[in-house]
């Protein structure tokens, strides 16, 4: 039996492609260097890191089924809707992928034998940390437009007697209004299942207002923190080794 023609979005794109774009994440694990930096490591992690390799393939086997079964069905408006998000998602990941590789260059040039060494370092981090700010700076207008709102506090406690879903919500709206567009919101282990009381999550939904939710299982208070586009690891302030604490877009 021959499958039925893939029926693409009003945008032309598919979730076949959407999955090809998002396992490119898993690459870099299943590259050969991934597998010479296993044959170094200790022998105490050596067989757990072994095992990855094989787990990402077993995922992207199940994902790429996934996403085939899924195009078999027209998708319309409806399709549209969800790839635009999933894009979304997906720059957001590389936004995650490439503040890690700055992190790395970063402690790579502050530990180079040479001033050449450390100089190639950070010329090179130049252009990466300009990847991250457009990455920023572009992502949030993917989203919803933002609220009107005067004050902006992104992290907070529970108040007594108060409740922590609408302090959370009106934090969320109040970034967007203030163009601060939010990123991630970090709750405590207690704050979560307080919000689930109050009826955030309902039928498996991960995000409050579309933001992702993190879990802190450290942080013991009923509390959150609301991270934004506008935050930046300090990696990125650091300039020929020395922190510069100015916004990487006006410096």
């Amino acid at each position: 039996m021959v499958d039925p023609p893939v029926e693409p979005t009003p945008a032309g794109v598919t979730v076949s492609e959407m999955v090809d774009a998002l396992l490119l994440y898993d690459e870099p694990m299943l590259n050969h260097r991934f597998h010479d930096l296993i044959s170094r490591s200790a022998d105490a992690t050596q067989g757990a890191l072994e095992r990855v390799p094989q787990l990402i393939t077993q995922a992207e086997r199940h994902i790429r089924r996934g996403s085939v079964l899924w195009e078999r069905i027209p998708q319309g408006e409806a399709g549209a809707s969800f790839l635009a998000q999933g894009e979304r998602m997906l720059l957001e990941a590389f936004l995650g992928l490439i503040e890690s590789q700055i992190r790395l260059v970063t402690f790579m040039a502050q530990q180079a034998p040479t001033r050449e060494a450390r100089a190639a370092f950070d010329s090179g981090l130049a252009y990466d940390r300009n990847v991250a700010e457009v990455l920023r700076a572009e992502i949030p207008k993917l989203g919803a437009a933002p609220l009107p709102a005067e004050g902006l506090r992104s992290v907070q406690e529970e108040e007594p007697g108060g409740s922590l879903r609408s302090q959370v919500e009106a934090a969320i709206r109040e970034s967007r209004g203030a163009r601060r567009h939010p990123r991630v919101l970090f709750v405590s282990h207690v704050g979560l299942r307080h919000l689930r009381d109050e009826g955030c999550f309902p039928e498996a939904v991960t995000d409050v207002l579309g933001v992702p939710v993190v879990v802190d299982w450290g942080w013991e208070a009923p509390a959150f923190a609301l991270q934004t586009f506008n935050s930046t690891p300090l990696e990125e302030l650091i300039q020929h080794g020395r922190l510069v604490i100015e916004h990487p877009r006006t410096s």
